[in-house]
């Protein structure tokens, strides 16, 4: 079986930066896409690296061409099942035996992610899988919604091995009259993870000088959002040390951690910040909720329909939870969430109702609603709302600004606390929990920050004793660059 650990590109990037490898492993994709393009000879690892690119960049067409030529190749079909993830295409895959993959490693969390994504909570529960670094984040991802503590001791080893390299060259205490506050990002596809960096920089911009690390190749359009508010940073090509060090150049008092429950998560470039804060930590503390007029699209009339809509990713959603959805709601109930946008889940789920006792006939099942002032016009329409355990917190804020009556509410104790603080008294507890915030931040004490020789680290993956160079995508997957 292989394994992941961290390794070095010191020397190889000093004769081959510009090669696919190197480009790659910078996550220059659009670098790995040029290069590619300049081949000239069309065979296998040129397919491979063709569909990869294509898909990492967003061009599905292009990519799924070139899947098509190489699926039966081990590394392409590893590559090919994330392509399928990310767009919720999996009836061609379904038959397929993982186990004769040469890719163990790999094809195995592609396989988790696979099941996570088409089964429950209570299933992944029974599932017997092997955690690394990316099956650890999958769950996690899943953990969070649900309250339950998060598994760490993967990411532990590896920063472990990150800080056993770690040459440090300076140090240094910083302590700004007006503080600076870094806010890492990372996935920004993900729409409850982009949302709170509205609310984020809208809260502090007035009182607090900001820079946003941007950890993604799809950051551009996002971040000119900010560019006029605060400095930006895109840190997507930079290695582990090249962050820390652009952080230690920046003089940051403070960093917010957003990334540490991603699933692209590069959070082992902070490890030596002594002042970074975890984002749902933060939360935890201080519960504000999306209220920015930047985020949120301007209300237009809509008209009530008869239904109650059950939100939230229902992969967390027990047989004790639905079954009480079914006793105790009345007339038409409507499921909505990109959780049934997976045909193979939104057919395991329908058995599963009717497995419990629902009656079809008041039942609706609905994939997530996009764009999002669609979705907000689709809330504002029903006449209440059950918010479930995998409800998000970004949805619980969407469902408080729509000012839909709410008939249950999810015990995952972070949504419960936001809901309860926003519930009694909006206003002043609004003012109250955001004054906190500031002050919080503010109180945070010396930052201490250190400048490390730039050894260019990242993590590896090793199969059958040869390296591998790997990323990851923001749905947790594991890509492979052939060669």
């Amino acid at each position: 079986m292989g394994y992941y650990k961290i390794v070095s590109d010191e020397k190889q990037e000093t004769v081959n930066k510009n090669s696919i490898r190197g480009l790659f492993a910078r996550r220059n994709f659009k670098g790995v896409a040029d290069a590619l393009e300049r081949k000239k000879t069309v065979d296998d690892l040129f397919l491979i690296n063709k569909a990869l690119t294509s898909h990492i960049l967003g061009n599905y067409d292009v990519a799924n061409e070139y899947y098509e030529k190489i699926k039966n190749d081990d590394m392409g079909f590893v590559n090919y099942l994330a392509s399928c993830h990310r767009y919720f295409d999996y009836k061609k895959i379904g038959k397929i035996e993982p186990s004769g993959n040469r890719y163990q490693l790999a094809i195995q969390n592609n396989y988790f992610n696979y099941f996570a994504s088409t089964n429950g909570i209570e299933d992944i529960d029974k599932k017997n899988i092997q955690l690394t670094i990316y099956t650890e984040r999958i769950l996690n991802d899943l953990y969070t919604k649900i309250g339950r503590p998060l598994q760490h001791a993967q990411n532990d080893i590896l920063k472990s091995q990150y800080l056993q390299t770690v040459e440090i060259q300076k140090k240094k205490e910083v302590s700004n009259e007006k503080k600076k506050i870094g806010i890492f990002v990372t996935d920004i596809q993900r729409h409850k993870d982009s949302a709170m960096i509205f609310e984020l920089v809208d809260c502090l911009k007035n009182y607090f000088e900001i820079v946003i690390y941007f950890n993604n190749i799809f950051a551009n359009k996002l971040a000119k959002h900010f560019e006029d508010i605060c400095t930006v940073r895109y840190v997507i090509s930079l290695y582990y040390e090249e962050i820390n060090n652009l952080i230690y150049d920046d003089n940051i008092d403070v960093l917010i951690d957003m990334g540490e429950l991603g699933l692209r998560n590069n959070n082992i470039a902070l490890c030596l910040i002594k002042n970074s804060i975890p984002l749902h930590k933060l939360l935890s503390l201080y519960p504000i909720l999306l209220e920015t007029d930047s985020y949120y699209p301007p209300e237009s009339a809509v008209e009530k329909e008869n239904f109650t809509c059950v939100i939230g990713d229902f992969r967390c959603l027990t047989d004790k939870e639905l079954t009480h959805i079914n006793s105790q709601i009345e007339g038409i109930i409507e499921f909505e969430s990109h959780s049934l946008d997976e045909p193979v889940f939104m057919k395991n789920f329908e058995r599963r109702l009717v497995y419990l006792g629902y009656d079809m006939n008041r039942i609706k099942l609905q994939p997530g609603i996009l764009p999002f002032s669609k979705y907000m016009d689709h809330i504002r329409r029903c006449k209440s709302v059950v918010i479930t355990s995998g409800t998000s917190y970004a949805e619980l804020s969407e469902v408080l600004k729509s000012h839909v009556r709410i008939e249950s509410i999810s015990e995952n104790s972070l949504i419960k606390k936001a809901y309860d603080v926003y519930h009694r008294d909006k206003d002043s507890n609004e003012s109250n929990l955001k004054q906190g915030l500031i002050q919080y931040l503010d109180k945070c004490g010396v930052s201490e920050l250190y400048k490390i020789k730039n050894k260019k680290s990242r993590i590896a993956y090793f199969e059958g004793g040869k390296e591998l160079i790997i990323s990851n995508t923001c749905n947790g997957d594991i890509v492979l660059l052939g060669g």
